[in-house]
C-alpha cells in the first residue's frame, strides 16, 4: 500500500484561502501521479491548522472529489486539532474520511 502525505501549510483554512489551499492539494496530488501511479491513500496533514470554517470543509470535500475522479485513492486527515474538529464534524467529513491521530 502506497501512502502519501500532503501538509496544508496554513494556519487557517477559511474563505480567504480555501481556493489557494485546494490548488496546493490538487497540484501536489498531480505531481504524485505524474508517473502514472496514484497512491493508495493520501493523508492531508492538518498539523498547525488552528482554524477552519465551512469553506475549509468544502475545500477538503472538493479535494476528495478531485482525487476520486482520477483514481481510487482513499483520503484521510491527520493531526486534527481540537480547534478544527468541530468544523470537520459539522461538515460530516468524519463520515467520509479516516481521522488519524
Amino acid at each position: 500500500m502506497t501512502i502519501a502525505t500532503i501538509a496544508i501549510g496554513a494556519l487557517s483554512l477559511d474563505r480567504s484561502n480555501a481556493q489557494k489551499v485546494l490548488a496546493h492539494l490538487t497540484h501536489s496530488f498531480d505531481r504524485m501521479t505524474a508517473l502514472g501511479h496514484a497512491p493508495d491513500q493520501v493523508t492531508v496533514d492538518l498539523g498547525g491548522l488552528g482554524y477552519m470554517d465551512a469553506a475549509g470543509g468544502r475545500c477538503l470535500l472538493d479535494f476528495w472529489a478531485y482525487i476520486a475522479r482520477s483514481s481510487e485513492t482513499a483520503l484521510s486527515l491527520r493531526n486534527v486539532s481540537p480547534a478544527t474538529r468541530p468544523t470537520i464534524e459539522r461538515c460530516k467529513l468524519d463520515h467520509l474520511f479516516t481521522l488519524d491521530a
